[in-house]
């Protein structure tokens, strides 16, 4: 989202409705930039009821939306803070619309080339992959496999699988101008201030 804005492509204050002008904000404005920094109140659906069970099944990305969509907020925009996947997965969505590219391409070609991440890639259910793991959960009697997962659902919010030494390189690449210009991340770096004048603590 940062490099798009760097490009002059979008803006962080631009509206939701400006790229999503279908999403339903129930008389609310929420920017882009309240996404970014987890301030929008939008219900996360990862902490929705139904989620576990609706998650197993590849959905499109306009049924996830329509499943958290119409929850009513938990908070107005910028009064407080929670760590919002609903926010991501519309982040991927409005990088989707303004690139041109799907979400798996932008991240591919704009990220992880520049930054030497050659084992690093947007989650397939159907790719063989040399040397991937499978995640573990914890089970009555200790680990066990992790159940199915669509990855259409963690999409934006967190469907890429790396390794150790390519994380290192990603993490190389934010102290360098690799990704992003220098006042960029520091926009990145620093903590929104919550309307009551409290520091977030997210930036």
């Amino acid at each position: 989202i940062l490099q798009l804005a760097e490009q002059g492509r979008l803006s962080l204050d631009d509206d939701l409705s400006k790229h999503l002008p279908d999403y339903p904000l129930q008389g609310r404005r929420v920017t882009i930039r309240r996404l970014l920094d987890h301030t929008s109140g939008i219900a996360s659906y990862t902490s929705l009821r139904e989620y576990e069970s609706l998650s197993v099944h590849a959905l499109t990305p306009d049924s996830i939306v329509a499943f958290f969509s119409g929850r009513p907020f938990d908070f107005a925009p910028g009064e407080a803070m929670a760590y919002n996947n609903s926010g991501y997965f519309l982040l991927g969505l409005i990088i989707e619309k303004v690139s041109g590219e799907s979400y798996a391409d932008y991240v591919g070609t704009h990220l992880f080339e520049p930054a030497g991440m050659r084992d690093s890639r947007y989650c397939s259910e159907r790719a063989v992959v040399k040397g991937r793991a499978h995640g573990y959960a914890l089970g009555p009697g200790g680990l066990v496999r992790a159940a199915h997962l669509a990855h259409a659902w963690p999409y934006a919010a967190g469907s890429l699988a790396s390794t150790v030494d390519d994380l290192a390189r990603w993490d190389g690449s934010l102290y360098t101008e690799t990704l992003l210009k220098k006042a960029s991340l520091e926009r990145a770096w620093t903590p929104y201030v919550l309307k009551d004048g409290k520091p977030s603590g997210y930036g």
